[in-house]
């Protein structure tokens, strides 16, 4: 008789499982809106998302024992197979990038133990969502534009990705590099508003006009280091780099500094330096990412800084900003 009790009592906590996680799967999906082509689809989305559950818990398990220094959330990137979050890379190399600026290696007033958010000087445009689209380079290229104009111009505008992703010869699919978004700007002369030409994430017929656009002019110039970085961002404004991405990062839920000692993939995410900062000892960069308000700190993330977390320093670059007439 104990041993049919202790049966019944197995079998109904196996089954109340099974109901608690089918409430958390519904749940999930309608939160994030997710959809499914087929059954198949479902069983196999939902394996995935089990798996990122585990891990997401594990994780955040040892953070609160301060065995890592972030948290990291089931968010809408949870039924992505690794393959598919590494597709989310998508800077590649260019012939152009080996021309480092050297100018600050030998010199001494470089700013130590300050801090800078160029986010409280309202010279930061909100966060957009590449989507499925490999456009980050784009995003990253476009968006310090829009900071660096402000700063030297006192206007704010929200400039069109999706120009960029129509005529400069990138494309959805292959990704690039943001070294030719701005050579394709500076050959176009101009920039247009979002307003005026919005991003849909697919590429279609380049319908630009010289006439609606913001007449500039690019320079850009590659930083050597981290210390050179963070004396860029304090004295003229946000700066572009780019990182390999761990799967990690896609959970990160803006809590804590990111520092993960792992990194790679096949190609690198772009992204902007929006400010820095130092926190219980720790340094940190802030960083602005393309990947919607609903990742990390409403689209942003803490990285640790003076550690070159998953190669930060490799790709970073200055840009500035002329009026044209």
């Amino acid at each position: 008789k104990m041993k049919r009790i202790l049966l019944f009592v197995i079998i109904l906590a196996v089954v109340s499982g099974i109901s608690i996680l089918d409430t958390e799967w519904q749940s999930w999906k309608s939160q994030y809106g997710k959809e499914y082509s087929s059954l198949q689809e479902e069983w196999f989305r939902r394996e995935i998302w089990e798996k990122t559950k585990k891990e997401v818990l594990e994780h955040n398990r040892l953070a609160d024992l301060g065995i890592k220094s972030y948290w990291t959330e089931l968010n809408h990137f949870a039924d992505m197979t690794p393959d598919e979050l590494l597709s989310r890379s998508c800077e590649f190399p260019t012939e152009l990038q080996d021309d480092i600026a050297e100018e600050f290696q030998a010199r001494t007033d470089v700013i130590r133990n300050q801090s800078r958010d160029w986010r409280e000087e309202g010279s930061v445009t909100c966060v957009k969502d590449q989507h499925k689209c490999h456009s980050c380079w784009i995003f990253a290229a476009v968006g310090v534009i829009e900071s660096c104009y402000f700063i030297k111009y006192k206007k704010l505008y929200s400039l069109s990705e999706q120009q960029v992703l129509d005529c400069s010869g990138g494309g959805c699919k292959k990704g690039g590099h943001r070294i030719v978004a701005w050579d394709y700007i500076n050959k176009a002369r101009g920039l247009m508003k979002e307003e005026d030409y919005p991003y849909i994430a697919k590429v279609r017929k380049c319908y630009f006009n010289l006439k609606k656009s913001l007449r500039v002019n690019i320079t850009y110039s590659k930083l050597p280091n981290e210390r050179s970085m963070a004396e860029e961002v304090f004295r003229h404004g946000p700066i572009t780099a780019s990182i390999f991405v761990p799967k990690t990062f896609s959970r990160y839920n803006g809590k804590g500094i990111f520092d993960e000692k792992r990194c790679e993939g096949k190609g690198r995410h772009a992204i902007i330096i929006v400010g820095f900062g130092t926190e219980n000892g720790v340094d940190y960069w802030i960083i602005k990412n393309s990947w919607g308000q609903r990742w990390g700190d409403k689209g942003y993330a803490r990285i640790k800084r003076n550690a070159n977390v998953c190669q930060i320093t490799q790709d970073s670059y200055k840009t500035d900003v002329f009026k044209q007439k």
